[in-house]
């Protein structure tokens, strides 16, 4: 049979022609999944993707049923990818269930549970089960946890086996028949492993209940003897923790029909056995094919094993289906420890238990504080007049009405509140008073808020703290200004008071992050890095996608980009800078003195202040120009507003061009007469020097 490959809409892409392999492996009231080998290069290969579905055969009689792809791996050597499916009934992992009492026969309760959230759901129910029962929740789960696999399922409650033909969900009293087919050496058997596992076996259960306070429970005679035991040649005791069984200590016999009831419902006495049997399906071969019906069987049969005389009959729990070639490739029988029920089960106790394990200490805590507290029966609550005024000064709650007599106690008043296991007058172990202390062997909190933290062992969720320190104060965090400080001695002898603190070392080199004069350091001849974001970074190479910083400077500090502002500075020769900004090129002395500047203004007009300008071949400005080395001085406009600072404009030498020499020039000082005020003015002008 030829797989097809159906869409998440449905839709059928093709037929996968290529398949070279198409396993379905089922198991009784178990696992349901199939895989398939895909060649990489064939045409069908690249629309196969995850979440896609296939149609396959899983037995000789079932129709083609539904399998939702969830994993794949590619074999690189053969080329071939392997993709793992599992039955579309997984879904009903994923439907809700809401809690209630559901009664009724099995088909009409998962009906009820179905729709209990949503008011239609794709799947059905059917049963031949007709008896009516009660399966109550008190918490909400889905249908998928209850037909097996958690305490008053429809499995623990009914029993029987499930088939799962597509969207329909099956439960049968009993889904096989006893075949009269007979798998026997020399016949049709090919292979034969029987497994006898006594592992899980056990002669003897011991019960026993203990409490927090130290109660501790168990029967007279320690242990139960289990009905195999004398049949068994050795001897194992199982160990039964019956603590979380009760909310109080319970008595003997209460104990012992609690353990009665485990033991009924786990074959601890009982060896496993397990065969595995690789036989020819005769029921195909032309040879058998008028008595086909007789031979046929599948899962859930019971079919009879006849090996060295000796003849065993078996219930078929496994089976493993070759859908292309509409062969079986193997099937197991036997009592096999991992049914459905008894898996799930187990997963589901794994799973709390590993739940239990990962809770948080605060968590656990306040469920037993919770158990506790809300289980108290008893007690005394009195109103004491300590000091005999009239009014009552104290509150008591007491193991015994009277104050001389009370053993376990709360005491609270103005100064305080505390427990003590020793009377009226103490010692309190337990005690918060009015100056601010809070006295206890063990302190759990989710969120702790203090200034100082000062101790040897520390159990919350969250601290809010100004300060946490060692009770020596050696090492200590500030969470209020950042500062982290270990002590040398009791990091690393060999580090000095001022690197104290070392991320890596290498052969004594301070290498990696390291803290030292109280700043942080990342010594590294190589960075690379997605994303880097700081203030300042000094660096020798640094490899990064993006950046966001303050500023970048080189690793002595001359050279910096400063990102904010866009100020880049320079230190040139003889401790003078060049700063680029957004007014311009600027150039500095060591005092940060401009010396120069270029720089445009809004209207595009650029400029150039400097003492002195050299130029070797001409300077341009504006319109005008001054050729230095050419033939002749020119000029085409050339406008000098003179300053009061023009005697810093020093001019040595102009060149002539017509005698060929440089005339040295010079500033003279002239009196004019100001024609608008008929003022005399004293004017400078340069002229050539006498």
């Amino acid at each position: 049979m030829i797989p097809q490959l159906i869409n998440t809409n449905n839709k059928i892409l093709g037929s996968l022609n290529d398949c070279t392999r198409l396993y379905v492996t089922e198991e009784r009231n178990g696992i349901y999944e199939a895989e398939f080998d895909i060649p990489v290069n064939c045409s069908m290969h690249n629309k196969i993707k995850i979440g896609h579905f296939i149609y396959a055969k899983p037995d000789d009689l079932s129709e083609n049923q539904k399998f939702r792809i969830y994993k794949r791996i590619y074999n690189p050597i053969d080329k071939t990818t392997v993709f793992y499916c599992e039955h579309i009934r997984y879904k009903l992992a994923g439907i809700p269930v809401a809690p209630k009492t559901y009664s009724g026969t099995p088909s009409s309760i998962l009906s009820e549970m179905l729709t209990s959230v949503k008011s239609s759901t794709e799947f059905t129910a059917w049963s031949d089960i007709s008896a009516v029962k009660d399966i109550k929740m008190d918490i909400p789960s889905t249908a998928g946890a209850m037909l097996a696999g958690q305490e008053g399922s429809l499995l623990d409650t009914f029993g029987g086996e499930y088939k799962f033909d597509n969207y329909t969900v099956k439960l049968y009293q009993n889904r096989g028949q006893e075949k009269k087919t007979e798998i026997r050496y020399r016949k049709n058997l090919t292979g034969f492993t029987c497994t006898e596992d006594t592992t899980s076996t056990y002669t003897h259960v011991y019960p026993y209940y203990r409490n927090e306070d130290g109660v501790y429970v168990e029967l007279d005679s320690k242990v139960i003897t289990l009905g195999n035991a004398w049949k068994l040649p050795f001897e194992n005791c199982y160990m039964l923790d019956l603590s979380a069984e009760f909310d109080t200590p319970p008595t003997k016999s209460q104990l012992q029909a609690k353990a009665n009831t485990f033991i009924r419902a786990n074959d601890l006495d009982t060896v496993s056995r397990h065969y595995k049997v690789s036989f020819v399906p005769l029921w195909q071969t032309n040879e058998y094919k008028n008595i086909a019906v007789l031979e046929r069987c599948g899962l859930c049969d019971t079919v009879s094993i006849v090996h060295d005389n000796e003849t065993v009959k078996a219930k078929i729990i496994k089976t493993v289906y070759d859908a292309l070639n509409e062969r079986y490739v193997s099937m197991e029988l036997g009592n096999a420890t991992s049914s459905f029920a008894q898996t799930v089960q187990q997963s589901v106790r794994q799973v709390n238990r590993t739940i239990n394990n990962t809770k948080s200490f605060l968590q656990q805590s306040i469920e037993r504080q919770t158990k506790r507290i809300t289980g108290n029966r008893g007690g005394y609550v009195v109103m004491n007049d300590d000091n005999q005024d009239g009014y009552p000064d104290e509150i008591l709650i007491m193991n015994d009405l009277a104050i001389g007599s009370a053993t376990k106690l709360w005491r609270a008043n103005l100064s305080g509140i505390g427990y003590s296991s020793h009377g009226y007058t103490g010692p309190f172990e337990l005690a918060m008073t009015m100056d601010g202390e809070i006295n206890a062997s063990m302190i759990t909190t989710g969120s702790l808020d203090a200034s100082i933290i000062r101790t040897g062992v520390l159990n919350a969720d969250l601290i809010k703290a100004g300060k946490i320190q060692d009770v020596a104060g050696k090492n200590y965090w500030n969470m209020t200004t950042g500062e982290f400080h270990l002590s040398g001695d009791t990091i690393n002898s060999n580090l000095s008071q001022q690197n104290i603190f070392n991320i890596l070392t290498n052969n004594g080199q301070t290498q990696g992050i390291y803290l030292q004069n109280g700043k942080l350091y990342l010594n590294a001849t190589y960075m690379n890095t997605g994303a880097l974001d700081a203030g300042l970074i000094t660096t020798g190479i640094l490899n990064a996608d993006r950046i966001r910083t303050g500023t970048i400077q080189d690793t002595a500090g001359n050279t910096s980009i400063n990102l904010t502002n866009g100020i880049i500075k320079t230190n040139l020769e003889n401790g003078m800078k060049m700063k680029l900004s957004t007014t311009g090129l600027l150039i500095s002395d060591t005092n940060d003195n401009i010396l120069a500047q270029v720089y445009a203004d809004e209207n595009a007009h650029s400029s150039i202040r400097a003492y002195g300008i050299v130029a070797d071949n001409f300077l341009r400005i504006g319109a005008a120009f001054l050729e230095a080395n050419g033939t002749a001085l020119k000029t085409n406009t050339l406008q000098c507003n003179v300053l009061a600072e023009i005697n810093k404009l020093k001019f040595s030498y102009v060149y002539d061009a017509q005698n060929n020499n440089y005339k040295e020039l010079e500033f003279k000082r002239i009196s004019v007469v100001n024609a608008d005020t008929g003022n005399t003015e004293l004017i400078r002008i340069l002229v050539q020097k006498e």
